[in-house]
């Protein structure tokens, strides 16, 4: 059983058989966290809700629109995991220590029928290449970053009253009866770090080898185990945390408007009114200095007038009517207003969840397949041993 075969060729051979696996567990995660988040974006679609950049109140949103941006981007997360599984899944079987052999083998044989879907040419590149799991791991890396990113958004959320995460994702202080901790999003956040760490060890750890194989690459493995360990369960509870969060609809709506965050919608009214857009945005930035969290919409709509009758010596009726302003400046109707491609307006957010379910559905389809073909192979494989049993 030792002809033509060195441990050098078997070894690569395992890591590839074991780590496809691996990708496609982490795969089929993230599948089901996108579904989470494409199931609470729809439920949530007119949730309107604080929209902030640099952490300061920016626009309104709404929270189907928060979850759809997630979904999309772990969507690219499991693309470049199905793109890793590609290129992992390549047999460097046959090419004995690194310099091929004298036997008459078959290569495309042994890699058919250990379900890879094509051979490494080069015999010494086949038994030295870790580009697999420098990409797998980047996948992996990627991945932790959006989950962070995610688990920021629910921690903030969970702070200021907009959701309750569910008592499992959670946790009670040991003094203060009171407080209610989400732990365990805390937990997925410091994930990132890790699997940043293991990329790092990583390519560190091959930086500098030579062609064929060195002792070194016995340090390459450990980090790719713990990359998708800690990626898929981070991933696994965040799909969690997000299927059973409850966001409350009011808490969210009370301070959607905080800061004077329609205002961006009032400088639009009165460019598309015929005002220029510079002078427009210096107008409302006087008014918002005349504006607190306090404001009714009519006390908002009067700032904005006087306004522009101290710097344009005319009233706003001459570019947009009051009607009109008043409905931009409460969040829901800035909302509303923006139904571009991609943008919080219930209309523009079921397109973009039905794209999003499409891409989710084709690569759910993705990770069927290759499970199929794997599992074809190893009935393929298991028959051949039969008969020779």
């Amino acid at each position: 059983m030792h002809t033509a075969r060195s441990r050098n060729d078997e070894v690569a051979t395992c890591i590839r058989y074991r780590f496809r696996e691996d990708l496609l567990d982490t795969a089929e995660a993230s599948l089901d966290l996108r579904a989470a988040l494409l199931d609470a974006a729809a439920e949530e679609a007119e949730t309107v809700v604080p929209g902030f950049t640099h952490r300061q109140h920016a626009q309104p949103t709404t929270v189907g629109h928060l979850l759809a941006s997630y979904a999309g981007a772990v969507a690219r997360d499991t693309e470049r995991l199905l793109a890793a599984f590609e290129r992992t899944n390549r047999s460097p079987l046959g090419s004995a220590a690194f310099a091929g052999t004298t036997f008459d083998v078959d290569r495309e044989r042994t890699a058919g029928l250990l379900g890879f879907h094509d051979v490494i040419e080069n015999a010494a590149d086949a038994v030295t290449a870790r580009d697999f799991l420098i990409e797998g791991c980047g996948a992996f890396a990627a991945l932790s970053a959006t989950l962070s990113g995610l688990a920021t958004d629910l921690i903030e959320g969970a702070k200021d009253g907009h959701v309750d995460l569910d008592d499992a994702y959670a946790s009670t202080s040991s003094i203060m009866p009171q407080k209610k901790n989400p732990d365990s999003l805390e937990l997925v956040r410091a994930v990132a770090g890790d699997a940043g760490g293991d990329l790092t060890g990583l390519l560190t750890t091959l930086k500098g080898l030579p062609r064929a194989y060195n002792r070194d690459l016995q340090r390459a493995t450990p980090h790719a185990w713990d990359a998708v360990d800690i990626t898929t369960e981070a991933t696994e509870v965040t799909a969690g945390a997000v299927a059973t969060a409850e966001w409350d609809a009011e808490a969210c709506a009370a301070d959607a408007g905080a800061g004077f965050s329609t205002a961006t919608g009032v400088a639009d009214a009165l460019a598309a009114g015929g005002l220029p857009f510079r002078t427009a945005h210096e107008l409302v930035a006087a008014a918002a200095g005349e504006i607190d969290d306090s404001a009714t919409v009519d006390e908002q709509v009067d700032a904005v007038d006087a306004a522009a009758t101290d710097r344009l010596d005319e009233s706003l009726s001459a570019y947009v009517d009051r009607e009109t302003l008043a409905a931009l400046l409460s969040p829901a109707g800035s909302v509303a207003a923006r139904d571009s491609r991609g943008g919080p307006a219930a209309s523009a957010l079921t397109e973009s969840l039905t794209r999003l379910r499409d891409a989710h559905d084709e690569h759910s389809s993705a990770v069927d397949a290759h499970r199929e073909s794997l599992a074809a192979a190893e009935d393929r494989l298991a028959a051949e041993v039969r008969e020779y049993a």
